[in-house]
């Protein structure tokens, strides 16, 4: 049997799967539960059907090292174990850093500092004998 028999009519049946799940969300949102109920059978089916298809081009047995979520998180949280991971609340000391870019866009920033007495009527480049 050629290996490629499957791919055309498979790709055809994942785009309706994919617009069959936007016309699914579309009719929930729109509280059309009877569109909602078929749209979900038609999605069923054709993914039985590209289950079907998968199988039997590529036989039931799993291919390679097939790891259980289980086995997945279980090695997960081992690894994340064995690191020493600082606790951040033991790491920052004092109050958090402001980010640069967030001060520029802040309309409340420091009032600037204008003189005040002291100063000659003249301006402050102007010398003091005149």
């Amino acid at each position: 049997m050629n290996e490629r028999s499957n791919t055309s009519s498979d790709f055809i049946q994942v785009e309706l799967v994919g617009m069959y799940f936007l016309k699914l969300g579309r009719a929930q949102e729109a509280g059309d539960w009877d569109a909602a109920t078929q749209l979900d059978r038609m999605i069923r089916c054709h993914l039985k059907d590209l289950k079907a298809t998968k199988i039997s081009r590529e036989g039931e047995a799993p291919r390679g090292s097939e790891t259980t979520p289980a086995d997945w998180a279980t090695t997960l949280l081992e690894k994340v174990l064995s690191h020493d991971v600082p606790d951040p609340e033991k790491k920052r000391k004092g109050p958090p850093k402001k980010n640069p870019s967030s001060a520029a866009s802040n309309t409340k920033g420091p009032k600037p500092k204008v003189p005040t007495g002291g100063g000659n009527a003249k301006g402050r480049d102007a010398p003091d004998g005149e």
